[in-house]
């Protein structure tokens, strides 16, 4: 008897395979058939034995071939159903656009997908679409909220799905079948409600026969399984899997009576109930028997982690196996961790790899890019226009910047969440509406009334998923935050008693040579006749403080160059075009939505009688410009600098806000240089 500790179910199913084929070398009397394996009963090992003995050139014998495919037909129709009852989860939207049963192509299908993770959650066709994909995308895009047009959508999603061949054929029948019995499910339906509960339970998602003929053949390993019988005897069995909760499998609890009930039950009333006990010790027995149908050696492998890399503990057996051994002192000194050296030398027939001179690892020297040409460049001479958030990334990471440029960042698919981009993009909605150009102020009343119906149209058209009733909390605190951010607002608009020129204004200008685009979310012209370009933020203003105060805030600078240099969109900006001709002073105010409070690039623009203002002066962009400049430089000259694995550290220092750019992908710190030794250190 033998028992192995191993990495996981895996490298238990290869050490088994390659123990199986030292064995068959060193016994020439041994066949295969008298080699057995036994596997827990939920199929854990399964797929493991599948690949490794097949690799291995090992038949197996008592193993199915294939657990069956993903049901590709009942996730369609599933999926469409979910997305019938509004508001639909967008990864649920996405995940059907490129559904493989779709009549696009998949490249297609994955394109719609990402424009729906995107925020467009009703993407139109193109052009080239022949009429049957046209006329899906239409039925997507089509509501249907009540039995008689649900049951028409389903008719005509069947009639719509592509037919494909071999497997996609049986994928295509399945999902035909699941809408037929959603039809008749429909057709039932009385009232004008859709039950829409009721009728996703309705939609199969077992897995699909894989249509593969089995070898089926005596002469293989043998394979028992936890919960059955031994159907003949071994030579040498190998127990995978042998962990906590196996080898039995654990006591059945009953969730209304405890083991004295249905002893209770079982004696004074003649129910033939099994108790927890009486289960465990029937597993034992056969547990036992399946041993005793091993002539010569068992060898238990003992996985040290489950799949996800947590820590498993041994079966509760071995605890009675060290009774059976003499000098046994606790059932962990049966256990040979093969990790370990010293444990590797004392398992009898264990299959080794030869001995090889190690290789050390490469040693990477890390150069900046140089792609010897304009990374500012569109390909045809032309430079691409870039906006002051693009150069916050730029300035956090040249080489995210360019990724995302290249459309090369990881396409990623999460869930809906109410993260801080989803509030920023409502509180600015709900913000543009009530402070407008060419209106008054409006009153204290007016922002309680309005705030939550502007919200919730926001909502509707922006985050669909915020009206579902589980995100009704989130909902009425995210509410509360913008009201009382607009009131603040609106008392500081009025003793300053500024004027509003103008909303959602688009920008143009030029920086060092290269195009920069903005759009200012509101611009305010004081009684001075000085002008503030206003951006809403939804954070608080601890960070953007600091960063203003280390002069690494470079949005003020580059708006005030689109203002002093550029063109002003004359949609909604009449006023300010003419303010800018007469040479007004221009300075950026940030509205920290979160602490309600005022940071400024200006001195002395606001009365000191204003509360939560602080001006910091004109230096805030300082650092930062100075280092835009250079990057874009180098940028032009073709080189990609790369950032350091302390840059984290060094731009939360300096308040940079933007330093999630450091996160967008794994390759900008993946490919970082190292940070210089600090001194002092050793």
């Amino acid at each position: 008897m033998t028992c192995l500790g191993v990495r996981d179910s895996l490298e238990a199913a290869e050490i088994a395979a390659g123990m199986i084929q030292k064995a068959l070398d060193v016994d020439a009397r041994l066949g295969t058939s008298e080699i057995g394996l036994l596997l827990p009963g939920d199929g854990s090992c399964e797929d493991a034995v599948r690949e490794v003995f097949s690799r291995a050139g090992f038949p197996v014998s008592g193993l199915e071939e294939s657990s069956g495919l993903r049901n590709l037909g009942g996730e369609a129709v599933f999926l469409f159903l979910t997305t019938r009852r509004r508001p639909a989860p967008i990864m649920a939207l996405a995940a059907l656009y490129s559904s493989p049963l779709m009549p696009w192509d998949a490249a297609t299908g994955n394109r719609l997908a990402m424009r729906i993770m995107g925020g467009t959650f009703r993407p139109e066709g193109s052009p080239e679409m022949s009429a049957e994909e046209r006329r899906m995308i239409d039925l997507l895009r089509e509501e249907h909220d009540a039995p008689k047009s649900l049951a028409g959508a389903l008719k005509t999603f069947g009639s719509l799905l592509m037919t494909g061949v071999g497997p996609m054929a049986r994928h295509a029948e399945t999902a035909r079948a699941a809408l037929e019995s959603l039809l008749e499910a429909v057709r039932r339906i009385k009232g004008k409600d859709v039950p829409w509960e009721e009728l996703t339970s309705l939609v199969p998602q077992d897995l699909v026969p894989s249509g593969g003929s089995p070898e089926l053949t005596r002469e293989g390993v043998t394979v028992f399984l936890e919960g059955e019988e031994p159907w003949r005897t071994v030579r040498v069995l190998f127990v995978l899997g042998f962990s906590a909760g196996r080898y039995p499998k654990g006591p059945d609890r009953s969730p209304v009576f405890d083991s004295s009930d249905m002893a209770a039950l079982k004696s004074d009333h003649g129910y033939a109930l099994q108790t927890p006990e009486e289960g465990m010790a029937r597993r034992r027995d056969l547990f036992l028997r399946q041993m005793a149908a091993v002539r010569e050696r068992a060898v238990f492998l003992v996985p040290l982690r489950d799949a996800m890399g947590e820590k498993l503990a041994p079966s509760g057996t071995v605890t009675f196996i060290s009774r059976l051994f003499k000098g046994i002192q606790a059932p962990e000194d049966l256990l040979r961790i093969l990790e370990r050296e010293s444990h590797r030398s004392r398992v009898k027939g264990l299959a080794e790899a030869r001995p090889v001179d190690p290789v050390p690892p490469k040693v990477v020297e890390l150069h900046d890019p140089d792609l010897k040409i304009d990374l500012l460049g569109d390909g045809s001479g032309k430079i691409k226009p870039l906006s002051p958030s693009r150069m916050e990334t730029l300035m956090v990471s040249p080489l995210a910047w360019f990724l995302d440029r290249e459309r090369l960042l990881p396409l990623s698919w999460a869930p809906e969440e109410m993260d801080s981009k989803t509030k920023g993009t409502l509180a600015h909605k709900v913000f543009e509406n009530l402070f407008r150009d060419g209106a008054p102020l409006p009153s204290e009343a007016k922002i309680r009334s309005e705030a939550g119906i502007l919200l919730g149209d926001a909502i509707r058209h922006r985050a669909p998923f915020l009206d579902e009733p589980k995100w009704s909390v989130e909902r009425k605190n995210l509410l509360n935050d913008v009201e009382t951010a607009a009131l603040r607002w609106r008392e500081l608009l009025v003793r300053s008693n500024v004027k509003i020129l103008g909303v959602e204004i688009k920008l143009t200008g030029e920086f060092e040579g290269v195009p920069i685009r903005g759009q200012t979310d509101l611009v305010l012209s004081l009684p001075s006749g000085r002008i503030f370009v206003v951006d809403y933020k939804k954070s608080k203003s601890l960070k953007r403080q600091t960063c203003m105060e280390k002069g690494y805030d470079v949005q003020a600078s580059l708006y005030r160059e689109m203002l002093r240099t550029g063109i002003v969109d004359e949609k909604g900006g009449e006023t300010l075009i003419r303010a800018l001709e007469e040479g007004r002073e221009i300075g950026l105010l940030y509205y920290m939505m979160n602490d309600q409070r005022v940071l400024t690039d200006t001195s002395d623009w606001i009365p000191r009688t204003v509360p939560r203002v602080r001006e910091m002066g004109c230096e805030i962009s300082a650092n930062g410009m100075v280092l835009v400049r250079d990057l874009l430089r180098t940028l032009r000259s073709g080189k990609i600098p790369l950032n350091r694995e302390d840059d984290a550290e060094t731009f939360d220092k300096r308040g940079i806000t933007a330093k999630y750019a450091l996160e967008v992908s794994p390759l900008v710190m993946r490919f970082a240089h190292p940070a210089p030794e600090k001194e002092g250190a050793e």
